[in-house]
C-alpha cells in the first residue's frame, strides 16, 4: 500500500513469444492509459454529453490539415491525445462542438467560389442574359430571358445528385474537392462555348454552353456548401455563412465593375468569368484540407438517387419549411431580372446598361457591408436566425413596393442600397438556418443540394410567371416597351413572395 501511495509502479507481467518462452516485459499501464481505457469502455453519461462550450473549446484538437497529428502530451477531453485511436480522433474532428476555430483567412479561401458564384449569378441575370436576349429578338426579349432563367432552374436538379455522390466520396483528396474541380473543368468548357456562340450568333451553341455551365456551377456550389458542416465549428457557423454571403455580394460588385470597365463587351465578360472560376477553385483546393472518409460506404442504390430529391414535410419538417421559404424568397427577388427593362421604360435613362450597373454596385456594396456583421452579431448575441430574416424580408418587400412610385433614378439608387443591405443580411441567415436544420450531418451536401434547388426553382418560377405577366399586362403600342401597370404588378407579386417567405419560418420549430 505504501508503495502505491509513493507512486511506485506495479511489476509488469512477462510476455511470452509464440514458442511459449518469456521475452520482453510489457510496461505497466500508466494512469493516462487506464483513464483512456475506462473512457472507451464506459457508456457516455448525460453529464458527458452536456459539456459546456468553454470546456469543449479548451479540449479542441487542431486538425487543420489532413496530415496534422496530435503531439504527445496534448489532451483531448482530458485524455492524452497520443492514446486515442484513429476513429476517436476522427470523431473529435467531425463533432462541430469540438473543432478548433478557423482563421478568417482560411474561411475566405475555403468559400472563395462564392465570389465567383456571386459574379456569375448577378451579372448573368441583370446584364449578360438581358443583353443576349435583346440581340436574339428585341420584341420577344422578356420571353427569351424568362426561358433562359427557366433553363437555369432545371439544371439545379443536378445539385442533390452531386451532393449525394460527394457525401459518399472516399477519394484521398476529400469528399467535396474532387467534385468542385471536376465541375470547374466542365464549367470552363461551357463558358468557352458561350463565348464562341455569342461571337458567332450561333444561339444553339450558346444555349448548349449555357446549360453545361449552369450544370457545372450547381455541382460546384452544392459541394462547396457541404464544406460548411464538414469543417466549420458550431460557434463560427454565423460568421462562416456571413463570409459566404459577403463574398457573394463582393463578387457581384466585381462583376459589375468589370461590366463598366469593358463597357458591356460580352466577350470580355466571358473571359472574366473563366479566370474567376479557375482562380477561386484553386484557392479552395489549397485551403479546404479535408480528411478522406475511412468508414465503409454502402453501395449506391437507385432508391438512394430517387430519395436525394425528396425532403419529407413530416420527417424533415423544419428543413422542408426552410426549403419552401427559400423558394419563395427567390421568387420575390427574381423581378430584378427585368430591372434593365424597368429602368429603360419607367425611369427613362439614356443608357440603361450603365444605370443597372450603378444600381447593382450600390446594392451589392451595401449587402457586403451588412453580411458579415449580421453573422457575427447572431453568433455573439446567440439570438437565432429568424429575427434577422423577418426584418430583412419586410424591408425588401417594402422596397419592391417603393419602386412602383419612382419616376427618377435617384430614388431608385437609394432604395437599391436599402434592399441590398437587407439582402446581405438575409443571405447570411439563409445559409445559417439551413445548416441549423439539416436532418443529417452525414448527408449534408445531399440536403444542401435540395436546399439549393429552392433557389433555382424560385429564380426560374418567378420570371416564368413574371415574364408573361409583364408581357400581357404591360403591353403597349411600342414593341419591346412595357407600361407602369405591368411593372407594378411585377413588384407587388415580389412583395407577396417575400412576405410569405418570412411568414413560413414561423413554423420552423427546431431553430430560433
Amino acid at each position: 500500500m505504501s508503495s502505491l501511495n509513493s507512486g511506485a509502479q506495479a511489476p509488469s507481467a512477462p510476455l511470452r513469444n509464440q514458442y511459449g518462452s518469456e521475452s520482453v516485459s510489457a510496461p505497466a499501464a500508466t494512469p493516462d492509459e487506464s483513464v483512456a481505457r475506462h473512457l472507451r469502455k464506459r457508456p457516455a453519461s448525460k453529464a458527458d454529453e452536456v459539456d459546456s462550450e468553454s470546456t469543449r473549446k479548451s479540449h479542441a484538437v487542431d486538425l487543420e490539415s489532413p496530415e496534422a497529428n496530435l503531439g504527445d502530451g496534448e489532451d483531448v477531453g482530458g485524455v492524452n491525445a497520443s492514446l486515442l485511436s484513429r476513429d476517436e480522433r476522427e470523431h473529435q474532428e467531425q463533432d462541430p462542438l469540438l473543432r478548433p476555430e478557423l482563421h478568417i483567412c482560411r474561411m475566405l479561401g475555403i468559400f472563395s467560389f462564392s465570389f465567383t458564384n456571386g459574379t456569375l449569378l448577378s451579372t448573368y441575370l441583370l446584364a449578360t442574359l438581358p443583353t443576349e436576349a435583346e440581340r436574339m429578338d428585341e420584341g420577344l426579349k422578356s420571353i427569351i430571358l424568362g426561358t433562359f432563367i427557366g433553363l437555369a432552374g432545371v439544371t439545379q436538379l443536378s445539385g442533390p445528385i452531386a451532393g449525394l455522390l460527394s457525401d459518399r466520396c472516399t477519394s484521398s483528396f476529400g469528399k467535396r474537392r474532387p467534385f468542385m474541380l471536376a465541375g470547374g473543368l466542365v464549367g470552363a468548357l461551357g463558358l468557352v462555348m458561350q463565348y464562341i456562340g455569342s461571337a458567332a450568333k450561333d444561339w444553339t451553341l450558346y444555349g448548349a454552353g449555357f446549360l453545361i455551365a449552369m450544370l457545372a456551377l450547381n455541382v460546384i456550389f452544392s459541394s462547396m456548401i457541404g464544406l460548411v458542416p464538414d469543417l466549420v465549428p458550431e460557434q463560427q457557423m454565423g460568421r462562416a455563412n456571413g463570409i459566404i454571403a459577403m463574398l457573394s455580394v463582393l463578387g457581384a460588385v466585381s462583376g459589375f465593375a468589370m461590366w463598366f470597365a469593358v463597357q458591356g463587351n460580352l466577350g470580355d465578360m466571358y473571359k472574366f468569368y473563366l479566370v474567376l472560376l479557375v482562380s477561386t477553385l484553386y484557392l479552395t483546393a489549397l485551403t479546404a484540407n479535408e480528411r478522406p472518409v475511412t468508414k465503409s460506404i454502402p453501395p449506391l442504390r437507385w432508391q438512394d438517387i430517387k430519395d436525394c430529391f425528396w425532403v419529407s414535410p413530416s420527417e424533415h419538417h423544419d428543413f422542408f419549411m426552410v426549403f419552401v421559404s427559400r423558394t419563395l424568397y427567390y421568387c420575390g427577388i427574381s423581378s430584378s431580372s427585368f430591372f434593365k427593362f424597368y429602368i429603360k421604360d419607367m425611369i427613362g435613362v439614356s443608357d440603361p446598361n450603365v444605370a443597372v450597373g450603378v444600381i447593382a454596385v450600390i446594392g451589392q456594396i451595401c449587402g457586403s457591408l451588412a453580411a458579415y456583421p449580421v453573422g457575427y452579431l447572431s453568433d455573439y448575441l446567440n439570438n437565432g436566425r429568424k429575427i434577422y430574416i423577418y426584418i430583412s424580408c419586410a424591408i425588401m418587400a417594402l422596397v419592391n413596393l417603393g419602386y412602383i412610385f419612382c419616376y427618377s433614378v435617384w430614388p431608385v439608387y437609394i432604395l437599391s442600397g436599402v434592399i441590398g443591405a437587407a439582402n446581405g443580411a438575409y443571405l447570411t441567415m439563409d445559409y445559417a438556418i439551413a445548416v441549423d436544420t439539416l436532418p443529417s450531418k452525414d448527408e449534408a451536401a445531399r440536403f444542401m443540394g435540395v436546399w439549393g434547388v429552392g433557389a433555382f426553382i424560385g429564380t426560374a418560377l418567378g420570371p416564368a410567371i413574371g415574364g408573361p405577366l409583364l408581357y400581357f399586362a404591360g403591353a403597349t403600342d411600342t414593341p419591346g416597351q412595357f407600361s407602369r401597370l405591368g411593372y407594378a404588378l411585377l413588384q407587388i407579386s415580389s412583395a407577396v413572395y417575400l412576405t410569405l417567405a418570412a411568414y413560413l419560418l414561423k413554423y420552423v420549430y427546431g431553430a430560433r
